[in-house]
């Protein structure tokens, strides 16, 4: 089952800084299933620097997931080149 019917993808601007497009998403309206992730803001782990617990986490391969990926992570996961379809 899927968290979403739609999702928001939104873009960022601090300051005077660049405008980062498309790597803040939210669900307005998810599924029954995930109605306690409404209005909950998530973010890809670039192109800014993100932590989980104090370690420097790394995007998930490819662009299309917003996974994080930790050093407790073991194996490859899906995103690069030859996880299509998995």
């Amino acid at each position: 089952m899927l968290p979403k019917k739609a999702s928001s993808i939104e873009d960022f601007k601090e300051g005077k800084g660049e405008k980062v497009r498309n790597r803040i998403w939210s669900y307005e309206d998810p599924t029954e299933g995930f109605k306690s992730i409404k209005d909950y803001v998530s973010f890809y782990a670039g192109p800014w620097d993100c932590y989980v617990d104090g370690e420097l986490v790394k995007p998930q391969p490819g662009d299309f997931y917003g996974g994080w990926v930790t050093s407790e992570i073991v194996g490859q996961v899906k995103g690069g080149p030859g996880t299509w379809g998995w």
